[in-house]
């Protein structure tokens, strides 16, 4: 999900009348359907028949086959939205590697609202369609926006509802927020225990299932990839680099920093310079 790049092909607002039937038409793009009003039927490749009322939201990656009818009496009003999706280079490699083609997203084939969250969505979606211009600049910056907050907060729902009623999930994802927004502050592990009421062995059992390593290791990658950007688009020096980053001082960092990503800061920021001559430092 990360450096994703997303062209908007298609918009439109589709009401339907009754006795409506038709199949996914362009089926070589990313599709998401907001169904705003009515009642209806999908049927998926499988064959599989779902009872589709206002409030879905479905998502079809390229390739995928649906029929959709209507209800008789209460007709379906469906937004629909079609993409090409790439993903970009991270920030360090750009210039050297294209973007490529990005197949299907992690999201799921339905999400279900109600309440608030369906409120939110259908004015989100209105706000796509309101928005929507085609061939003006300031149109396509405005509902691309609109685009990214939609796919985050599918992705942020069904992240939590995959989730749902783990403690230690759940726990895991506020600490590693507080992590990824204080990184750069003098961190202990002891702190943060106090801080959320667990013991350290604990706090070293949720990171390593949940991310596959332990707190500092994750703290230190963390710190890393906000160092190279930092070596890639400033003059900073080294020592200020540092203070910015949360490392005790200037040969801490250095040492740090040649431990997870083989060279040290001094060369990493020449290569960069060397890989991508034409950008500036700030």
């Amino acid at each position: 999900m990360q450096n994703l790049y997303l062209q908007l092909l298609w918009l439109f607002d589709k009401e339907t009348v009754p006795g409506w039937a038709d199949i996914r038409q362009n089926r070589g793009c990313h599709t998401f359907y907001w169904v705003r009003e009515g009642k209806g039927v999908f049927r998926t490749e499988e064959q599989e028949v779902l009872q589709v009322r206002e409030g879905m939201l479905f998502y079809l990656r390229p390739g995928v086959q649906l029929s959709m009818e209507t209800d008789t009496r209460q007709p379906l009003r469906i937004t629909m939205v079609l993409l090409s999706v790439y993903q970009a280079p991270t920030a360090e490699l750009q210039g050297s590697i294209a973007m490529e083609v990005v197949e299907e997203l992690p999201l799921p084939f339905l999400t279900r609202t109600e309440g608030d969250a369906a409120s939110d969505y259908d004015t989100l979606f209105s706000e796509l369609m309101h928005s929507w211009l085609p061939g003006q600049v300031e149109s396509e910056l405005t509902v691309k926006s609109l685009l990214y907050e939609m796919i985050c907060r599918v992705f942020r729902q069904s992240h939590s509802a995959h989730k749902g009623g783990d403690e230690g999930k759940q726990l895991f994802i506020r600490i590693k927020d507080d992590l990824d927004r204080h990184y750069a502050q003098t961190i202990r592990l002891k702190d943060w225990t106090i801080r959320y009421g667990i013991s350290e062995s604990y706090l070293r059992a949720i990171f390593a299932r949940y991310a596959g390593q332990s707190p500092k290791s994750y703290l230190s990658g963390l710190r890393c990839e906000h160092a190279k950007r930092q070596l890639t688009f400033t003059n900073r020096t080294m020592k200020e680099i540092a203070e910015c980053c949360g490392y005790i001082d200037e040969f801490h960092f250095s040492k740090s920093f040649k431990k997870a990503c083989g060279i040290p800061p001094k060369e990493w920021r020449l290569a960069s310079i060397k890989e991508n001559p034409g950008q500036g430092l700030y």
